[in-house]
C-alpha cells in the first residue's frame, strides 16, 4: 500500500503536467488562449490509487489563475525537465499530446484540449506504478478554465516608511 503522501504527490505531478499544460516544444497557443484573469475548476479521479480513502479518490477544486501574454507563449514550453512532449497535433479547436515523465514512480499521460469562445478545457489521464503497489495507478483529471476577463491591475509597492529623525 502507497502512502497517503505519495498519493498526493502524484497527483500534484499530474495536476501540474495537465494545468500548467506542458504541450509541445514548438507550437504556442497564442491565438488559441487569450491573456486575462480565468476561473478553473478542477475535477480530479484518482481512480485506483492506492492508500486513499475512498471518500477522497475525487476532489474538485476552483482557483483563479492571471495569464499574461508571455504566460500564454510559454505554455507551449517544457516546464520540467524530467518530463518529454511527444506526439502534439493542433488543430483549429483542439490539441493533444503525450506527456512522459521520468522519476520515481515514473509517469505518462494523454493530454487532450479543446479550445473555446470563453476558455479551454483540458483532460488528461495519467498512468504510474507506485513503489510497492502490485499494479499501475490511473488518475484523471479534467480542467475548465473559463475566461474572466483582463488581469487586475497589481496594486503599487507601499512606499518606503521615510528614515527617523535624529
Amino acid at each position: 500500500m502507497i502512502s497517503r503522501k505519495l498519493a498526493v504527490a502524484s497527483l500534484a505531478a499530474l495536476s501540474f503536467a495537465a494545468t500548467a499544460q506542458q504541450p509541445a516544444p514548438a507550437p504556442s497557443f497564442k491565438g488559441k488562449v487569450k491573456p486575462g484573469l480565468y476561473e478553473q475548476k478542477v475535477d480530479v479521479d484518482m481512480g485506483n490509487m492506492p492508500g486513499v480513502p475512498p471518500d477522497q479518490k475525487k476532489q474538485t477544486t476552483t482557483r483563479q489563475q492571471c495569464l499574461t501574454e508571455a504566460e500564454v507563449d510559454k505554455l507551449a514550453e517544457e516546464c520540467n525537465p524530467a518530463c518529454k512532449t511527444t506526439d502534439f497535433r493542433m488543430t483549429a479547436t483542439d490539441a493533444s499530446f503525450k506527456v512522459a515523465c521520468s522519476g520515481n514512480p515514473p509517469m505518462t499521460s494523454v493530454v487532450t484540449m479543446a479550445f473555446t469562445a470563453t476558455g479551454y478545457v483540458t483532460e488528461s489521464k495519467a498512468t504510474l506504478k507506485p513503489p510497492g503497489a502490485a499494479e499501475a495507478v490511473t488518475v484523471s483529471q479534467r480542467a475548465t478554465s473559463k475566461f474572466l476577463g483582463p488581469c487586475p491591475a497589481k496594486a503599487p509597492a507601499p512606499a518606503p516608511a521615510p528614515a527617523p529623525k535624529k
